[in-house]
């Protein structure tokens, strides 16, 4: 399979420069179809807010039932 540069989703948030050149899009993750950013955060400590897990892991459902509609599925 060849490498693409994949687009970038924003699910929620915003950040003031891209978080990942073109370059780095290549080399990223198995999504075939994008970089899925689900949530932007200021990460003060080492431990991710279980909030903020939560709101991704409902962010990443709803784009994958989106996405697999899309698709026919």
């Amino acid at each position: 399979m060849g490498r693409t540069d994949k687009p970038l989703v924003w699910l929620h948030g915003e950040v003031r420069s891209p978080p990942l050149s073109t370059a780095a899009r290549l080399e990223v993750g198995l999504d075939p179809d994008a970089v899925v950013i689900l949530e932007v955060f200021s990460k003060k400590t080492t431990a991710t807010p279980k909030p903020v897990i939560e709101a991704a892991q409902l962010r990443l459902r709803m784009y994958d039932a989106v996405t697999k509609e899309q698709r026919g599925g």
